[in-house]
């Protein structure tokens, strides 16, 4: 799970003000951060619930930095970022499907049945062709 303190240690102190601070205070704005963060940590449970933390937790990251960028209306790089935990969700689900894939080649039979009637031709049914 992301912490408000790895948000911190992610990003500078002037940035995350300057991403927080509504009121002017020009401290960091603890409570709105640790909801952002919270929301994140929760959107990618349920999200990704099987994938590896290392995954979520990347996902959840970028999840924060691009809400961040979006509360002050920075719609470039709110972009990018959502791209970011876009693109780490899609890549773990192509990898769930491949895997699911590549068992379900295992586990098939690789021998091939087939049957049929002999077949056979009287004079009389050659002519017709």
């Amino acid at each position: 799970m992301v912490t408000l303190d790895e948000i911190k240690k992610i990003l500078p102190d002037d940035l995350l003000t300057y991403l927080t601070d509504e009121t002017g205070t020009g401290v960091i704005d603890d409570t709105k951060l640790q909801e952002i963060i919270d929301n994140a940590n929760e959107y990618f449970e349920y999200k990704l619930p099987k994938a590896p933390e290392a995954v979520r937790d990347e996902a959840a990251r970028n999840y924060v930095i691009s809400r961040l960028y979006a509360y002050v209306g920075n719609a470039d790089m709110a972009a990018m970022y959502m791209q970011m935990w876009q693109r780490e969700m899609e890549m773990y689900f192509t990898e769930v499907r491949t895997q699911l894939m590549e068992q379900q080649l295992q586990e098939s039979s690789t021998k091939i049945a087939m049957q049929s009637n002999e077949r056979v031709f009287t004079e009389e049914e050659l002519e017709y062709w």
